[in-house]
């Protein structure tokens, strides 16, 4: 018996990294660019002032190169914001980095296409504020 969750334990350590593998190679294979077909940005806040939502259809594209480094372009005609970032990822997150600030996006992966999830609350000097950010990717 011990010997039987020994093996299952083994078994399922290689599938998971296997799938941590195989999104990673799907991340930046091939050029490693995605088309951002939906991006959703919500920011609220006590401070009213501060709110903010950004609702994108074909939003831009985000490339992933195999060193663990990539480029986003988001937004529409002239008003584009680029960012470079690094990223990591397991089966469920992917992790991009912009200026030493990571953001750790729920995942949901199928082969050459991403659904990004990031939910934030926090309360600094009494004020609270919230960030969700989304995004739905499909592969160049």
């Amino acid at each position: 018996m011990k010997n039987l969750f020994a093996l299952l334990l083994i078994v399922f350590t290689f599938t998971a990294c296997k799938k941590e593998k195989q999104i990673e190679k799907n991340l930046w294979k091939d050029g490693g660019t995605w088309n951002i077909d939906h991006y959703y940005f919500n920011q609220t806040g006590t401070d009213s002032s501060q709110n903010n939502t950004i609702t994108l259809t074909n939003a831009g594209i985000i490339t992933f190169n195999e060193d663990g480094t990539g480029k986003m372009e988001v937004g529409i005609g002239q008003q584009k914001e680029i960012s470079t970032f690094d990223y990591s990822n397991t089966e469920n997150s992917l992790t991009i980095t912009t200026d030493n600030f990571p953001v750790a996006y729920e995942m949901d992966w199928k082969k050459n296409k991403i659904s990004l999830n990031f939910n934030f609350t926090t309360t600094t000097n009494g004020q609270n504020y919230g960030i969700i950010n989304n995004m739905k990717l499909t592969k160049q």
